[in-house]
């Protein structure tokens, strides 16, 4: 260790006075404050550290937490100053100083940071495009800041008349200023050129090579219609140019789509397709023909072909009444179906011209002599209203089946067959059938008790055909046999009852009486009573009881037993098919 100069005097003076003092006496011994231990040049007296020589009046003050010079000050004027350094950056933040001979843990020697928060903002720092001084130079985001150009269309292209510097880009804003027109997205460098004035692709040039320039035809001849084979394209019509392309020959001004197609063997609508093989042949131009469909060489007049060529399968007549049947024509002979043959307007063979041929000569008509008897539309032919009718209309032939329509000709029901009794008490009842009996069997359980059968007798005529018949009538009767055993149906032997009398529902739903001897006011009549006994009858047809039913609202369809739910069995059953309603 090299001492400072002031000590290396002591040293040299300490030297001379001992070389010129003049040595004591043993009895005049030093006292204790002249020693000087570390042999520093200064007594005890004096050095404020006597054991260490490194320390007194004479020494250098040094940083090391000791009063070397013994002025009584520690480490004065040798201090050292530190600064905060928070972000471990390098750099101290000025703001918070400390002296001390070596740094405090988390300060540095050096004061220059600009911010202690942040480790990425230091002297010599990288400046960045973020608003803060990064390199603490006092300037912020210097030399990094960007240009920006409002976008207003959002055509990825700015408008160069609005430039800002920004880190980051304004809303609306890009990095580029190529945009010609930032008010239409349509228009910018990646535009697409079209036909519209404007120069869509920002090239200071107006439709240039537009997309949808259309194409135009050479029109040589004038008519409007141009050569396909001839073409240019541009926004504008050129001269001697159209917008037609399908001109067929360019040099006749007569030839072009909108020409008539007429009988001259030229395609002169350009539709590639000549004369009659054109479906818009101008039919004026050519002959006319009529169809002779079945070959009888007669034409229909409905069935008219105009045509350049006559046409296979036509001729120039124009009179047949049914070009589908070669034997109709009017050179036919008269036919016995119908029909008119001869085409003269009339059915052969209709002698009462109602429109129906005879058919005694096959056709429908059932009276060729009165125009009034005529078959419907069914093809049927009604000899009257009703049987009743058609004997007074004299057209009776004995019992049978005949057709019948009771509503008149060609209005409401159809004409139907009916079997008509021509005979029984001046004849004319129309007969209303049924289509089953009643089974024999037991239909009801739970004891006596009023019930009808489960279902109503099936007719053979409809519904509305009975109603039709019955308006027209003024009388009518029914038998009912009712088959048993152990049901009465009228009259109860052994106690002498009618309790147990049937009960009937005509045709319109009326109720006849029930549980008594009279039916009255309607005229039914016991004609045979085999059930009178209550038992043993077996369901046989000579134990019956049959009643006899006098109106004009027959036919019955439904009956009601009372004695007919117990468990013996009770069965009851009717012979209705044998038993039909006669009206009349």
């Amino acid at each position: 260790m090299t001492r400072p100069p002031m000590f290396l005097a002591s040293i040299a003076l300490g030297a001379c006075v001992n070389e010129g003092k003049v040595e004591r006496t043993d009895t005049a011994q030093a006292s204790a404050d002249d020693l000087d231990a570390d042999g520093d040049g200064y007594s005890a007296a004096e050095d404020c550290d006597d054991d260490d020589a490194a320390v007194n009046p004479g020494a250098i003050e040094v940083c090391d937490g000791v009063d070397n010079d013994c002025d009584d000050a520690v480490d004065e004027g040798v201090l050292d100053t530190w600064y905060a350094d928070a972000d471990s950056d390098g750099y101290g933040d000025a703001g918070s100083p400390t002296e001390s001979c070596d740094g405090p843990p988390g300060h540095v020697p050096t004061a220059t940071d600009c911010d202690d928060d942040d480790a990425s903002i230091y002297p010599s720092a990288p400046e960045r495009c973020d608003g803060l001084d990064n390199d603490c130079d006092g300037e912020i985001d210097d030399g990094v800041l960007r240009t920006w150009y409002a976008d207003l269309d959002g055509d990825g292209f700015g408008d160069p008349d609005t430039r800002v510097e920004g880190c980051e880009p304004p809303d609306d804003a890009v990095d580029n200023d190529e945009d010609c027109d930032d008010a239409d997205a349509a228009t910018s460098p990646d535009g697409i050129e079209v036909c519209d004035g404007i120069d869509n692709d920002c090239d200071a040039r107006t439709d240039e090579d537009a997309i949808d320039a259309p194409e135009w035809f050479a029109d040589v001849d004038g008519d409007g219609f141009g050569d396909p084979d001839s073409t240019t394209r541009a926004c504008e019509t050129p001269s001697g140019y159209t917008d037609q392309a399908r001109d067929c020959d360019d040099l006749d001004p007569d030839i072009k789509p909108t020409a008539p197609e007429i009988c001259d063997t030229i395609d002169n609508d350009c539709d590639e397709l000549v004369d009659d093989a054109d479906p818009d042949l101008d039919l004026s131009s050519g002959g006319t023909w009529y169809t002779d469909g079945d070959g009888d060489g007669y034409g229909d007049a409905a069935s008219d072909v105009s045509a350049c060529v006559q046409p296979s399968g036509t001729v120039t007549d124009m009179t047949d009444c049914d070009d589908g049947n070669s034997a109709v024509n009017p050179g036919a002979a008269l036919g016995c179906d119908g029909e008119d043959y001869n085409c003269d307007g009339f059915v052969d063979n209709d002698a009462d011209l109602d429109g129906y041929a005879a058919d005694t000569c096959g056709g429908d008509d059932c009276d060729d002599t009165d125009a009034s008897i005529r078959p419907d539309t069914t093809g049927d032919c009604a000899l009257g209203l009703t049987c009743d009718d058609i004997v007074d209309m004299g057209r009776a032939t004995g019992d049978g089946d005949y057709f019948i329509d009771p509503d008149g000709y060609a209005t409401g029901l159809d004409p139907f067959e009916v079997y008509c009794d021509m005979t029984s008490d001046g004849g004319g009842w129309t007969r209303v059938g049924y289509v089953d009996d009643v089974a024999f069997q037991q239909w009801h359980t739970g004891g006596d008790g009023w019930r009808y059968f489960p279902d109503d007798f099936e007719l053979e005529l409809s519904d509305t055909q009975v109603a039709a018949v019955q308006a027209l009538s003024t009388e009518g009767w029914q038998d009912y046999v009712g088959r048993c055993e152990h049901v009465l149906h009228y009259y109860f032997a052994s106690s002498g009852s009618y309790a147990y009398a049937f009960g009937f529902m005509f045709f319109d739903g009326t109720e006849t009486p029930r549980g008594q001897s009279s039916y009255a006011p309607y005229d039914v009549t016991v004609t045979a009573d085999g059930c009178a006994s209550n038992g043993g009858e077996g369901g046989s047809l000579s134990q019956t009881t049959d009643f006899r039913i006098e109106s004009v609202l027959v036919p019955l369809i439904n009956a009601q037993c009372r004695d007919c739910g117990d468990a013996f069995p009770e069965e009851l059953g009717a012979e209705l098919v044998d038993n039909p309603a006669w009206l009349r």
